[in-house]
Parts: C-alpha cells; sequence; structure tokens
C-alpha cells in the first residue's frame, strides 16, 4: 500500500486526536515514534493482542503493511522476553 496524500491526511488526523498527550515514556522505552504506537496497538489489540509482547508480535508480522502507511524509522519493535507460552518468530 503506498502512501498517498489521503493515508497522510487520514493518519494526521488521527494524530490530531490525541494532541496534547503526553508520552510517559523514557529512555530506551521511546525508541518508536509514540504516535506509530498508538496507531499499532489497538490495531494489535483488535487482532487478539494482550500485551506489550503480543503488540511487538504483532508490529512485527505486519510490518510491510504498516510501512504503507507509517514511518517506522525505527525496526518494528523486537520482543526482548517472550512468554513461554508464546512461540519465538
Amino acid at each position: 500500500m503506498p502512501k498517498s496524500a489521503s493515508n497522510q491526511k487520514t493518519l494526521d488526523q488521527f494524530m490530531s486526536c490525541w494532541e496534547g498527550l503526553e508520552d510517559p515514556r523514557n529512555g530506551n522505552a521511546a525508541l518508536h515514534d509514540f504516535y506509530e504506537l498508538l496507531v499499532i496497538a489497538p490495531c494489535a489489540v483488535l487482532c487478539g493482542g494482550q500485551g506489550a509482547v503480543d503488540m511487538a508480535l504483532f508490529a512485527k508480522a505486519m510490518e510491510p503493511f504498516l510501512r504503507g502507511f507509517l514511518g517506522l524509522n525505527n525496526r518494528a519493535a523486537q520482543p526482548r522476553y517472550l512468554q513461554p507460552s508464546v512461540p519465538r518468530p
């Protein structure tokens, strides 16, 4: 899905909903763009994700799709601590 002016406008409108929301992360936790996380997190939850590990796995699996409309300047999140019930990618 190539980036388009329409996609960018929609993403800008979504981000404007969160304007003024302070990013609570610090240090290495702020590696990824806050607004991009605000797009990825609900998508992961809607697909059955239940936490940070699931969000990272979702972002990794959907990286080519997400790059169609998000910058993803840093690579998609790599889960550092996998739960025993979660298979390694």
